[in-house]
């Protein structure tokens, strides 16, 4: 199993209005809503930030992938030479 692993939400606005009334002080930024996505270790307290908010899952996918060029976070490792887009990747990791 891997350390890492990937996650994506949908945020409506009730989630978005809720997290916003109970932001940290000093924590400015508001959510909006839209998808979001993560790298938590599951049975851990640790995680990464959401990122987002992003119109689609598609979307938010590409992004993890782009942001985290290879997914040896989640124990996933890219082969150097995959010829593969990152959106046909986003696709094939979202079962598509």
């Amino acid at each position: 199993m891997a350390f890492m692993e990937p996650q994506t939400d949908k945020l409506n606005q009730d989630d978005c209005d809720l997290i916003n009334e109970n932001r940290e002080p000093g924590d400015d930024y508001k959510r909006k809503p839209g998808w979001y996505w993560r790298l938590s270790a599951s049975g851990y307290m640790d995680c990464t930030e959401w990122s987002g908010p992003f119109e689609t899952e598609l979307r938010a996918t590409i992004d993890m992938f782009e942001t985290y060029e290879t997914m040896d976070e989640c124990g996933d490792e890219l082969a150097e030479d995959d010829e593969r887009t990152t959106f046909e990747i986003a696709q094939a990791f979202l079962g598509g």
